[in-house]
């Protein structure tokens, strides 16, 4: 927003010639400022208003979920080695900075060979849950980030990809309510079409009721085919919002009947390993830039030897950062006794599933 810098009537006039002529450039572009700036104060402003979604946000957090804990380190852990401990504190030191919150949902008790898959299958279960929580007419956001993802740069904040977003999406405007949930357009050369590993979302009873809806198509017999290779439960979500292809043609607002319409940016947005606001460090290139990237963003927020990491471990353990997740006994032994040989992978995902699906609906899956 040009106008919402109180310096920018001087900054011109570094330059100016004759000061006639100043004079008469300074009061336009004082003016002008002055204007920009009632108009950027005016969005602001409209923030409780009913229809008004993302643009006008009145917070923002930044949430994971994840199945492995944030223990400390009694040795500095080198390029990716604990990457999901690197990334838990440059987004917590990233929210902190900005005044966004920050959330890490350690779901507890299940076994390590399910670890890599499982936070995958329980992430609409969690985030419905979370999301319904906090749903209310305040018009909060959020950001959902894999354990993989951090922000690109720590000097940016979350509002420059929400205007970058309403810049794609809503032809610059402020987003009205109507939509609940943004992703990206996948860059990889995979089948996704989408990628679910970044998701801004709206605090509201629209999304949770699209989160439910997705945890409940998970389940129909038609999607079973789905659910039996990799992305299985985003593959399922492409289906609900009927994005046919990776095509640009893609990017835009879709609604195709859901509880909220769906936002679809282009890539390298905020979900791919180059992007501009979000680098979601995920196969290939990601795989790479993992050894650097994260010692380069805790180096920029500080964070250079073991005791100052452990130090924001123990923050984030200790505060209201960390929320954990803790099964039932009933779920627990779900998780223990399904097989975990990869011949059996189809039947382990769909049984685990099942059985999530159903003690969701009896409201027992977590304590």
């Amino acid at each position: 927003h040009l106008g919402s810098s109180p310096s920018f009537c001087y900054v011109l006039l570094l330059d100016t010639p004759p000061p006639g002529l100043r004079m008469r450039i300074t009061a336009v572009v004082c003016i002008a400022s002055r204007l920009l700036l009632l108009s950027c104060t005016a969005l602001r402003l409209v923030a409780p208003h009913a229809d008004c979604g993302l643009g006008c946000q009145t917070g923002s957090t930044l949430v994971t979920v994840e199945t492995r804990g944030l223990e400390k380190e009694a040795v500095w852990p080198a390029g990716s080695k604990s990457y999901w401990k690197k990334a838990a504190v440059i987004n917590y030191l990233y929210a902190k900075q900005h005044g966004h919150d920050f959330l890490y949902i350690h779901v507890d008790h299940i076994p390590e060979p399910q670890q890599a898959w499982t936070a995958s299958a329980l992430r609409p279960h969690i985030l419905e849950i979370h999301v319904s929580q906090y749903a209310s007419d305040t018009n909060k956001w959020g950001v959902y980030l894999d354990s993989d993802a951090v922000v690109a740069k720590s000097d940016i904040p979350l509002e420059s990809l929400y205007e970058d977003i309403a810049q794609q999406i809503c032809k610059g405007t402020l987003c009205d309510d109507s939509i609940g949930l943004i992703l990206e357009l996948d860059a990889g050369l995979g089948p996704a079409r989408l990628n679910t590993g970044v998701m801004v979302f709206a605090y509201n009873n629209k999304t949770t009721r699209f989160l439910q809806r997705w945890v409940d198509a998970q389940m129909k017999p038609e999607n079973r085919e789905l659910l039996a290779r990799w992305p299985a439960d985003q593959r399922v979500f492409e289906k609900m919002v009927g994005v046919p292809d990776k095509s640009l043609h893609n990017v835009g607002i879709w609604d195709a009947g859901l509880p909220t319409r769906i936002g679809i940016v282009r890539p390298h947005t905020m979900a791919s390993p180059w992007a501009k606001y979000i680098s979601h460090l995920w196969s290939g290139w990601g795989w790479w830039r993992r050894e650097t990237v994260f010692d380069q963003l805790l180096g920029d927020l500080g964070i250079a030897t073991v005791p100052s990491f452990n130090r924001v471990l123990d923050e984030i353990n200790n505060g209201s950062s960390c929320i954990r997740a803790e099964l039932t006994a009933e779920a627990q032994q779900l998780f223990g006794t399904v097989g975990l040989d990869k011949a059996s992978l189809t039947y382990t995902r769909e049984a685990i599933l099942r059985g999530l699906t159903r003690l969701g609906q009896e409201g027992a899956i977590f304590k």
